[in-house]
């Protein structure tokens, strides 16, 4: 995906307070930083899918085609799906929203996107200085968990992932300004994910992973580029 600017670290430390972005020459003066600037470049909206009456067919994630995703395994993931798109459709004709396991045709409710199970989603495409925004309801989630859960995990001195096993799938972000936290930091509605580092795609750009619940349904993804923190 095309980005108009890769965060580097010192934009970070500024934008997140891990340093003094003051002017020496005037230590005396407030800083009044500047409203952030987020551009959109893909936006899913499964309400208006809905709206539509749309059902889009499956496509299943594989090798071959660049979407084979690691997940929390031993070996490479192809059971990821996303939707084959259709002509006249509301959503994007590039997907890069997958569900593993649960299908996206039949799932398309009054509301958005049923999440029929607890379950991993990647999106891809990703490259360092994109942004990812979900927009859900978990008012119906099936236990007291009602959150998303960054879902990836965290590297060695090395760069290599740890925790759970070969395969793990490894990028970093910032979410309401704190670096997230392998299965712990919460995602909430409307966040933006501050992507600093991708996994690796089987081919092409990288992607993130988060943990989804059972009956959530979400409305909206939104894709785009850092342009200024």
């Amino acid at each position: 995906m095309k980005k108009s600017l890769i965060l580097c670290a010192a934009l970070l430390a500024c934008a997140f307070g891990f340093q003094s972005c003051d002017k020496v020459d005037n230590p005396g003066s407030p800083v009044t930083p500047a409203e952030p600037i987020f551009e959109e470049t893909f936006v899913y909206d499964f309400a208006e899918a809905a709206k539509a009456g749309e059902n889009p067919a499956n496509f299943n994630g594989n090798q071959n085609n660049g979407q084979g995703f690691n997940a929390y395994s031993v070996k490479i993931r192809n059971d990821y799906k996303g939707y084959t798109w259709a002509e006249g459709s509301v959503l994007p004709e590039e997907c890069h929203v997958w569900r593993r396991n649960d299908r996206i045709n039949g799932n398309i409710v009054e509301g958005g996107l049923k999440c029929p199970n607890d379950r991993e989603m990647a999106i891809d495409g990703l490259e360092a200085g994109n942004y990812v925004q979900i927009f859900y309801d978990a008012t119906a989630a099936a236990d007291n968990s009602k959150e998303m859960i960054w879902a990836v995990g965290e590297k060695d001195a090395d760069g290599n992932a740890v925790g759970v096993g070969e395969g793990t799938p490894v990028a970093t972000a910032f979410i309401d300004g704190q670096e997230a936290v392998s299965n712990e930091t919460v995602i909430p509605s409307e966040s933006k994910i501050i992507v600093t580092s991708v996994t690796p795609a089987v081919k092409g750009t990288g992607y993130i992973v988060f943990k989804i619940k059972k009956n959530m349904i979400i409305s909206k993804i939104v894709i785009g580029n850092v342009i200024e923190l």
